[in-house]
Formats: C-alpha cells, structure tokens, sequence
C-alpha cells in the first residue's frame, strides 16, 4: 500500500530533477535543477503563486473543517425533523458534475460581484471540500 501511495510521488520528485528522461530509460541520463530554480526565481512569479495556492488551500481547510465538524456532530447525534433532507444537500456537491456546479457559482459569482476575487475562489472551492470533510 505504502509503494501505491508513494510510488507515482516518487516518479513526479525524480522527474523533476531529470533532463530529458526519455521512454526506455529506466532512469533518467541527465540531471538538472532547472525547473526547481525557475520556481524559486524571484523573476518568475511561481513562489507568490505557491503562496497564495498554500494559503488559499489552508484557508479552505480551516473554514471546510469548521462548517463540516459541527454538522456531522449534529447529523451522528441528533433526531430531527428533515435530517435525511440535510444530508442530502451536504452531500449535494458530491454528486452534482463539477462543471455544471462550477458554471452555476460563476454565473452566481459574477452577479455578486465575486468573480475573480479572492474569496470568489475560496468559496468555489469550498462547496466541493465540505462534503468530503
């Protein structure tokens, strides 16, 4: 299990250490750090990328653990009128396609003045994290 969860991880770390690791080759015949340096370059823009993405994705956890904890406390523990319906609409984006649920919060977004915003993109990327926390 430890070699199907961490093997394909492996190939993506060596491959990005590689230069030109072609078909056949079971290891790469060159190395180089070129596309690590060009992350890291300060030219670039990838490291305020990697940054917003990191705070982004933690801010999502945060808010999706917040919201998830408390309602699957209440669902466990709780009898009440409509429970069934609740969960249902919890789970709603789980089955819902992610492109017909994503073009309906753009189309919501931009009415609301959210499009392209910062939290635009947290609250987009909350409604498929809720259900899965």
């Amino acid at each position: 299990m430890v070699l199907l969860a961490l093997g394909p991880l492996a190939v993506l770390a060596v491959a990005s250490v590689a230069r030109g690791w072609r078909w056949p080759l079971l290891w790469p015949a060159e190395w180089g750090g070129e596309a690590w340096r060009y992350v890291f370059a300060g030219e670039s823009g990838m490291g305020e990328a990697l940054g917003a993405s990191a705070g982004l994705a933690a801010a999502v956890t945060v808010c999706a653990l917040a919201m998830a904890l408390p309602a699957a406390r209440v669902l466990a523990w709780r009898r009440f009128a409509g429970k069934r319906a609740v969960f249902f609409v919890l789970l709603l984006p789980v089955f819902a396609p992610p492109f017909a649920a994503g073009m309906g919060l753009h189309a919501l977004f931009l009415r609301l003045g959210l499009a392209e915003t910062w939290a635009g993109v947290m609250l987009a990327h909350l409604m498929p994290a809720v259900p899965y926390a």
